[in-house]
């Protein structure tokens, strides 16, 4: 995407370009690429708000593209990109918009050229995007657990990412944690999956994460949560667990490893590894529970 913006630097002087992906509805949107932009690039995929762009998607006159000037305080997103003069184009995507933007931080007018060179170089970087979307839809589909309809290790891995970048910026703590699950008796490994995890979905937090790990494994993100806190949790869920499929004799074995920003690690990949190393460990001596790892042991 870099090189459409640098083409439509060519063809529009701007002080910068950015593609956004909008929710009308919302009212905010997340950027998928840019240049020259003031708002910092670990979060171009958080949700913004930006209200006038939203509703004027919805609104778009038919004209090639528009140009707009003005102060945009009351836009959170143009506001902080201190936008002055503003050309855009958007392209409806489902319920969603795609919208190409040129902004300058001065009251200097586009003129009726550059509109239309605008238009035409940005309606074509927007089929683009629209394609582009699609694909990641169908990427997405394919990330899918058939099973569990969990996402994979990839969304955990890229949500470990921007948990920990989160809870850096404002002080916070992340647990994580990786869970084996071992069926007793009749009752098959795909059920014995789905039953640990439609109990865990229904007990965490609209903003926890969880996911299909590997044949026989969950991981899940815990945001704001120390490590004590962490196993308390997990430890009342796996109550509900055994409770719900009729006790003790019935219910699958469950091992957990946990680990905890910044307790234990600063990097996703060694909490990873940390997790893993206590959940092995319990594991191989055949002691279902919550545990964590430590100068070599668990505790």
């Amino acid at each position: 995407m870099e090189g459409h913006f640098k083409i439509l630097g060519e063809t529009v002087d701007a002080d910068a370009f950015a593609m956004l992906q909008i929710h009308p509805g919302k009212g905010d949107a997340r950027i998928l690429g840019g240049s020259g932009l003031r708002t910092p690039i670990d979060k171009w995929q958080m949700q913004l708000e930006t209200p006038y762009l939203a509703e004027q998607s919805t609104n778009f006159s038919g004209v090639p593209a528009l140009a707009v000037e003005g102060s945009f305080a009351d836009d959170p997103f143009l506001g902080g990109e201190g936008v002055r003069s503003l050309l855009f184009k958007p392209v409806a995507v489902g319920e969603m918009c795609l919208v190409t933007i040129a902004l300058r931080r001065n009251k200097r007018t586009f003129k009726k050229n550059e509109i239309e060179r605008f238009a035409a170089v940005s309606g074509v970087i927007n089929i683009l995007g629209f394609f582009s979307h699609f694909l990641e839809e169908h990427d997405a589909l394919r990330s899918t657990d058939k099973l569990t309809g969990l996402g994979l290790f990839s969304e955990f891995h890229e949500t470990m990412v921007k948990e920990l970048s989160r809870a850096r910026r404002g002080g916070g703590t992340v647990t994580m944690g990786i869970m084996s699950v071992v069926p007793q008796g009749s009752v098959s490994t795909d059920n014995a999956l789905l039953d640990v995890t439609r109990t865990f979905q229904d007990q965490l937090r609209n903003f926890d994460t969880l996911v299909r790990y590997g044949s026989m494994e969950l991981a899940f993100i815990l945001p704001d949560l120390r490590s004590a806190e962490g196993v308390r949790v997990v430890d009342r869920v796996m109550g509900e667990i055994v409770s719900s499929l009729g006790g003790e004799g019935k219910a699958p074995y469950i091992y957990v490893g946990l680990s905890c920003y910044p307790e234990d690690s600063a990097t996703v990949e060694r909490l990873i590894e940390m997790a893993e190393a206590a959940m092995n460990q319990a594991h191989e001596e055949s002691r279902p529970g919550v545990y964590r790892w430590e100068d070599g042991g668990d505790r």
